[in-house]
């Protein structure tokens, strides 16, 4: 007992920092601001891109998801009910999907708009997969962010090479932390992370 009390804490505070909420904003940050092409861009312009991915994929899910908390409505549902799995998902693809339609078409947000259209693609799964069975949203998160920053590495947009190595080791990190609080089952983390590697290698190469 004294063991798990040990671990436990690390293990939470791992998977809450590695939220599938914050992956986007970690990557986005790389992505800007770490060796890519785009770190040539204005500060001003690589902060402003680095605010709509914060204020799309964190600020407004968890607002929302932080109120529908403390509703009737969220509070009636089955706690291992589809709904609670499926809720959080449509509400992360609708901010990306608003987010695609009021981004200008300029040629130096190309990186940005396929990262939201790769976190849509990744809200898409857990969501549909969410009706059907429960999938690890830490995993699709963490495939989907190492198959981003194999392709920007791959397309020569940049070096990825030790931001890939950093990601691979944080996505065994919080599937350890996930097995080790029993929250998820390895077939759970194995759908999560090769459909959302799935998906955003076709995001990223459409």
């Amino acid at each position: 007992m004294e063991g798990h009390s040990i671990y436990e804490r690390p293990a939470r505070a791992l998977r809450v920092l590695l939220h599938p909420f914050a992956a986007p904003v970690y990557l986005a940050a790389v992505l800007f601001f770490g060796p890519t092409v785009l770190h040539n861009l204005p500060a001003g312009v690589r902060l402003y891109c680095l605010s709509i991915i914060c204020l799309v994929a964190l600020v407004i899910p968890l607002l929302a998801v932080s109120i529908l908390r403390g509703m009737q409505f969220w509070q009636s549902l089955n706690t291992y009910g589809w709904e609670r799995r499926v809720i959080p998902a449509a509400l992360a693809f609708v901010c990306y999907i608003v987010c695609l339609q009021t981004l200008p078409p300029s040629i130096s947000l190309f990186l940005l708009r396929k990262l939201v259209l790769a976190g849509a693609g990744c809200a898409m799964l857990a969501g549909i997969a969410g009706i059907f069975w429960s999938i690890s949203t830490s995993m699709t998160a963490a495939g989907g962010a190492l198959a981003i920053l194999l392709l920007v590495d791959f397309a020569g947009f940049g070096d990825m090479a030790l931001p890939f190595c950093a990601a691979a080791l944080l996505a065994g990190a919080t599937g350890s932390a996930g097995l080790y609080l029993e929250e998820e089952s390895p077939w759970m983390m194995a759908a999560g992370f090769f459909g959302g590697f799935a998906v955003a290698a076709a995001a990223m190469l459409t």
